[in-house]
Formats: structure tokens, C-alpha cells, sequence
């Protein structure tokens, strides 16, 4: 960016990035805790059901549901205790990830193979109601005056902004380059084996979810693919899918905090930020870069999960849109800063 457009264009872009990163961190406390919460729930549902007494943790599920102090609490809990563990360095978050990547994965397998025999193809063009909805200042659907688009019953703000979001930040990993050994061969490799796992995770994995179940729209909710699987499979793979998912949000806060804290580390180098955050803990991390993260992410904690979604997302498309504007004027340029000839910029 600072060779395409300056020294303030890369100073803009690289904030964009990191309040991207720093806002998309925010969310993992949260979903860990909204798929805890949505399994217990659940289990509460079956026992009353069944006629069984409460279990004992009804009260603390009353507590994670309805007192947001609570919440918030555990949200702060979770990161302060999580950016601890990025102190460890990047070796450390790297064997952890790719344990919790294999165990993260295993009950997405299970679900998919197991539950592919109960899959009724008729389910799959059962279309959501057609309706007009809202979204309040907190990021929930309630009538009034801000309506929403929505095409065959698909309100397509939310949609469009969560599919975004769980398809970005590839790019993260450029802020740890120099970190690594032989990135122009290992990054390639890790980028298709990336798209692969996401493409199972996701597709596979909600057509037999979508196929084998009767749930409605409105009970897909963070955190309902593990009811998903209890009902599938057993409460095992539930209770399985919520671990899973939790170890999962680890994992990616653990290397969203490094991309981001490192980012800064080379921004410091540069001079584009106080050079603070170009200080290096005992293990190699870059210390001030983590500690502002994690401040910036309790604080973001407050808000609602929708609201923060759209945040990081208008950050990381400015930042993405900047990088796409550089790669096409380096790409157009010569080395001496001079544009070729016409005919060949057509070309490219």
C-alpha cells in the first residue's frame, strides 16, 4: 500500500484492517458462550419434556440468559484468559491450531455421515416465510419504520453481512509472513487446504443439517447446530459439537490476536504507529499489540452480535478495496513508477 499510494495511504489501510481484526475477535467469546447457552437450553427443554426434574444448572442457564451482566463478566473472562495464551507465541498458537482444527472438525464429520441417511432431498426447497422485518438498535428483527429487504422470505442485509463474514480474513496471515519459513510455498498450501475445510464445514455439513431435521427459520439461532446434532445423532454429539465449537473459537481468536497484534508489531517498525507496539514479550510476541486488543474487545463485547458483524465487515472492505486498488496500480506500473503502454493495461 505505502509503494502504490504513500505513507498515509498505508497508515489508513493497515487501521482499517486492525479495527476489522480487533471487531471480528470480539465475536468469539460471545459465540462460545451462545452455543453453551443454546445447549443447555436445549437440555432443559428435553427434561421438561420428558417429565424429568430441572437439572441442576437450570439457575446458572436462567442467569447466561437473561442477566447480561453475567454475560458480559464471562465475555471478559474468556478474553483476558485467552490473550493470556497468545503471550506464548506463534509456535504455541500453531501446534494449537491445527490439534484444534482436527478436533473441531470431527463432529461435522460425524453429523454429515451419520445423519446423510435421514436426509429428505423435499426439505431442501422448503422455502422461509415471506415477511417484512426490521432491526432494532440492537441488532434483533422487530416491526417498525427501518424495513429491511427480503426476497423469497431472505432478508438479505444480515445474510449478505454473515456470509461475508465467515468468508473473510484471509489475509491475516500476511501479517506474520516473516514469521515463517518458505511462505511462498507454505501459504499457497495452507490458503487450498483452507478452502477446502471451509467448504465441507459449511455446505456438507447444513445440507444434511437443513435435510434431516423439520427445525423452522427462526430456530436457527448462533449456536443451533448443536441441537442439530443431538437431534440427528444423540445428545453426545450435541454435547460433542459444543466442546467443538468452543475449542474452535479459541483457535481463531488465538490467530486473529496474532495477525493483529503482529500487524501492528510491523506497522510500529515502519513508523506508521508508536513504536511501543514494535516491543516483543519473552516469547517473542508483540506485547502492547495484544494488550490493546484485548482492551478494544471487552469494550466491544457490549454490543450485539449483528451490529458487530456489520462493523468489522465496513472496516474490511475499505481495507480490502485499498489492496485491491494497490495490486492494480503496481500491476499497471513500471518499476520506476511509470505507466506502460495503453494497449497493455487493457490486458491485465
Amino acid at each position: 500500500m505505502e509503494e502504490a499510494f504513500g505513507t498515509k495511504a498505508g497508515l489508513l489501510c493497515g487501521y482499517f484492517h486492525w479495527v476489522a481484526g480487533a471487531t471480528d475477535n470480539a465475536l468469539y467469546p460471545t459465540l462460545f458462550l451462545e452455543y453453551v447457552v443454546s445447549y443447555l437450553v436445549n437440555l432443559e427443554q428435553r427434561a421438561v419434556t420428558s417429565g424429568s426434574p430441572s437439572p441442576w444448572f437450570s439457575g446458572f442457564t436462567h442467569l447466561l440468559v437473561h442477566d447480561d451482566a453475567v454475560r458480559f463478566l464471562l465475555c471478559v473472562i474468556i478474553t483476558i484468559l485467552l490473550s493470556m495464551l497468545n503471550f506464548l507465541g506463534l509456535e504455541f498458537v500453531g501446534n494449537v491450531s491445527i490439534f484444534v482444527c482436527i478436533l473441531s472438525m470431527s463432529p461435522f464429520f460425524i453429523l454429515f455421515f451419520l445423519g446423510l441417511p435421514k436426509v429428505e432431498p423435499s426439505r431442501w426447497s422448503l422455502m422461509p416465510q415471506s415477511q417484512t422485518v426490521t432491526m432494532d438498535d440492537d441488532g434483533a428483527f422487530n416491526p417498525g419504520w427501518l424495513t429491511l429487504p427480503n426476497f423469497a422470505g431472505v432478508v438479505w442485509r444480515p445474510f449478505i453481512n454473515n456470509l461475508y463474514w465467515n468468508l473473510n480474513s484471509f489475509d491475516v496471515g500476511a501479517s506474520f509472513a516473516g514469521e515463517v519459513k518458505n511462505p511462498e510455498r507454505v501459504f499457497p498450501q495452507a490458503m487450498f487446504l483452507s478452502f477446502i475445510f471451509v467448504v465441507f464445514s459449511y455446505v456438507f455439513t447444513l445440507f444434511v443439517a437443513l435435510g434431516a431435521t423439520d427445525d423452522s427459520q427462526n430456530d436457527w439461532k448462533a449456536g443451533h447446530l448443536s441441537v442439530v446434532a443431538s437431534e440427528v445423532v444423540g445428545p453426545w454429539l450435541g454435547a460433542w459439537t459444543v466442546f467443538a465449537a468452543a475449542i474452535g473459537n479459541i483457535a481463531l481468536y488465538e490467530a486473529e490476536m496474532s495477525g493483529d497484534a503482529f500487524q501492528l508489531m510491523g506497522m510500529g517498525d515502519r513508523g506508521l504507529v508508536p513504536k511501543i507496539f514494535s516491543k516483543r514479550s519473552k516469547f517473542g510476541t508483540p506485547t502492547y499489540g495484544i494488550i490493546l486488543g484485548t482492551i478494544v474487545i471487552i469494550i466491544l463485547s457490549l454490543a450485539s452480535f449483528d451490529a458487530i458483524v456489520e462493523m468489522l465487515n465496513f472496516a474490511y472492505s475499505l481495507s480490502l478495496l485499498m489492496e485491491y486498488a494497490a495490486f492494480i496500480k503496481l500491476r499497471i506500473t513500471d518499476d520506476d513508477g511509470t505507466s506502460p503502454d495503453p494497449a497493455l493495461i487493457l490486458l491485465l
